[in-house]
């Protein structure tokens, strides 16, 4: 909702920066963060796409040819679904598009942008596909021309952004989840920085986020050691805003959104 400041952003971008420039062990290594998430339940392999075709644009609600996300807007609240279930809502090209699209056009309609994700996970971070698509990868170009926009749409809202966490938010995921304005989880959610096993650091600006959000002593074991953090541990250390049991999650996500959407102006 409110702008960073240039210096923070140019920060925040050089993260982003320093991750790309190790490629090469992202690249190699892409089989042993693969094998990682898939121990966590997290599926990513797809093909990548490089195309935006969006359908229809007009109403309350936008259609995108691929359906990689959905947006619907009503009563003053735009809701963002990440609609990729069968890899976990894994980010490729596409869905970095429409989401930058999406919120965006979310900012303008609406009074409040809700994200959050169909299935049984948030966003389980960038779709590495194939170990052989990985290897061709651009890391840099990605980062710089996919994320960073993307990014960018969400902290330069006009309107407050809600991220509603539904479950597992790994890697770029969580980093994408950290950069709305408030962060709800359910209960049952996980938060993880995956990068070190790959030899990355937190990229997405997970280095600019994580010390704000939640202390530097924290961030530094967040993003050395990749271990999950459950969302009443984000809860309790103050990295997001609230923990919701799982059956209240989706009631309470919608009412906060209210009240933001019913509020002055």
């Amino acid at each position: 909702m409110a702008s960073v400041s240039a210096s923070h952003l140019i920060l925040f971008i050089a993260s982003m920066m320093v991750a790309a420039s190790v490629a090469g062990v992202f690249t190699s290594s892409i089989g042993q963060l693969s094998g990682a998430l898939s121990e966590q339940g997290l599926d990513v392999s797809s093909d990548v796409r490089t195309d935006v075709e969006i359908i229809s644009d007009s109403g309350s609600d936008a259609i995108y040819a691929d359906g990689t996300i959905t947006l619907d807007v009503a009563d003053d609240i735009a809701v963002l679904r990440l609609d990729r279930p069968d890899v976990m809502n894994a980010m490729n090209s596409q869905m970095r598009a429409e989401v930058t699209h999406a919120v965006a056009a979310g900012g303008a309609e609406a009074r409040v942008v809700v994200i959050t994700g169909n299935g049984r996970a948030f966003c389980s971070g960038q779709d590495l596909g194939t170990e052989g698509n990985a290897a061709d990868l651009d890391l840099e170009r990605i980062l710089r021309d996919e994320y960073v926009p993307m990014l960018r749409a969400i902290r330069d809202c006009p309107v407050p952004v809600i991220a509603a966490v539904n479950g597992a938010a790994a890697g770029a995921g969580a980093n994408l989840a950290l950069a709305a304005d408030v962060v709800i989880a359910t209960e049952s959610a996980y938060f993880m920085q995956a990068f070190s096993r790959i030899g990355l650091i937190p990229d997405a600006g997970g280095t600019w986020a994580l010390p704000r959000q939640m202390g530097l002593a924290k961030a530094m074991g967040a993003a050395l050691f990749a271990e999950k953090i459950s969302a009443r541990q984000a809860d309790d250390w103050g990295m997001i805003w609230e923990a919701v049991e799982d059956d209240a999650f989706e009631e309470r996500w919608r009412a906060r959104a209210a009240h933001l959407a019913a509020g002055p102006t």
